[in-house]
């Protein structure tokens, strides 16, 4: 019986040529982990026939070509990172060793199956789920994946961790989502999605047949009511300015408190703040802009002769490296996404203020005590008010003495409310 090995002669990101088009390296366990996903499925090879297909939602499949009786197959090998680099090489060739004895590997592998062979373990969901994680990122923001990671580790992995991925089904799916949403919180949505982008994970890399979060999963859901975020009027500034002079918790939260005020930005943004992105000669501060904050532009904020004594003070306690305002116990990490919450729950305001609360007070108290035009402060909020960008970029700097003149004006204004 003649049989001899497929080689793969297409060029492909995963390979480097010589002149003669001959293959001169390999694959490597570092480019395997760095391949990122495209468009369109594509190959990285490895030779022999060995080679890794990288779909356009980030799975990666392990996959040998051979031919076998004049005719070219594939044999599934598994899925990275499961089966490492190393690990694909030692299954591709027991499978040549097979095809050197005129067995077909594909063929032994279905009888190993049918004759119950030792089964290997079964990937449980959390597996999965971490393999997600990992492909997530390779081109999510690290906020975004830590955020990810922990509404599963909160919702999901504590019911569904630690059970094989091939064996849980819809109902128990709804039952995890039926408790979030019991308990009042948005998340059972999110839940939802997120637990159907593991079992897509786990169809795609062959360890489940499909996948059982679907349409009907999320219309079992109650619709989300968006909440509109509390806050304060301009005629409760006073009592609140009194309770922030009055505050007991650590400095650097109440610094923070007292810049959102002044600057009202995003409690993200403020937490994610960092001293290269502030000018204390120029007066300005910079924040990117990026999807998971909602912002489409990178808006320049004026630093106000306030908010100037404010930044000073982080700077004395904070050292001004890394963070602006860092998290309480280790300066080189971001500030908890609760501790404003906390906070204002400790001034006594749980009910009446939140962080978001801070655009809302200024948006609406600068327009009809200050008189400012409200596309200036819909630039100062990061909202848009152009039709294009060529507008948006014009009417940025169109406007840019007027936010300067209105942020020293709100700062003034909020001088004027201390008790």
């Amino acid at each position: 019986m003649w049989v001899w090995l497929w080689v793969s002669s297409f060029l492909d990101v995963g390979i480097q040529m010589a002149g003669n088009g001959k293959t001169t390296s390999k694959l490597t366990a570092l480019g395997v982990g760095r391949a990122i996903p495209a468009s369109s499925q594509f190959k990285l090879f490895d030779g022999g026939g060995l080679h890794l297909v990288v779909t356009p939602s980030g799975g990666k499949l392990w996959r040998l070509a051979y031919r076998f009786q004049g005719k070219e197959k594939t044999l599934s090998i598994g899925a990275y990172p499961v089966i490492t680099l190393a690990e694909a090489r030692e299954r591709a060739h027991d499978a040549k060793r097979l095809l050197s004895n005129g067995v077909d590997p594909s063929s032994f592998k279905k009888a190993e199956k049918i004759a119950g062979a030792p089964a290997p373990v079964l990937p449980t969901f959390k597996d999965v789920a971490l393999e997600v994680i990992a492909q997530k990122r390779l081109r999510c923001t690290e906020n975004y994946v830590d955020g990810y990671l922990r509404s599963l580790e909160i919702h999901l992995f504590p019911a569904l961790g630690d059970r094989p991925v091939r064996e849980l089904g819809a109902l128990e799916i709804m039952k995890v989502c039926k408790q979030a949403e019991a308990a009042g919180q948005y998340m059972a949505h999110k839940l939802a999605q997120r637990a159907g982008e593991v079992f897509d994970h786990a169809v795609l890399t062959e360890r489940r047949e499909s996948n059982p979060v679907n349409k009907a999963t999320h219309k079992a859901l109650s619709r989300h009511q968006q909440k509109s975020f509390a806050a304060i009027t301009a005629a409760e500034l006073p009592d609140f300015m009194t309770a922030l002079r009055d505050y007991r918790g650590f400095p650097l939260t109440k610094l923070m408190i007292e810049f959102l005020l002044h600057v009202f930005v995003r409690t993200m943004e403020a937490r994610r703040l960092e001293w290269p992105m502030i000018d204390m000669q120029k007066r300005i501060i910079t924040i990117p802009g990026g999807r998971e904050l909602n912002r489409k532009n990178v808006p320049l904020i004026p630093i106000s002769d306030q908010v100037a004594v404010i930044l000073e003070k982080a700077k004395a306690i904070a050292g001004g490296h890394g963070y602006v305002f860092p998290m309480f116990r280790d300066h080189s990490r971001m500030a908890s996404e609760n501790v404003i919450t906390a906070a204002l729950s400790g001034m006594g305001y749980h009910e009446q203020m939140t962080g978001h609360g801070f655009r809302s007070l200024a948006r609406t108290t600068i327009q009809e005590a200050g008189g400012f035009h409200g596309d200036v402060i819909e630039l100062q909020l990061g909202h848009s008010v152009a039709r294009n960008d060529v507008e948006a970029a014009y009417k940025r700097v169109e406007y840019w003495s007027e936010r300067v003149r209105m942020m020293q004006w709100w700062s003034n204004y909020l001088h004027d409310q201390r008790g």
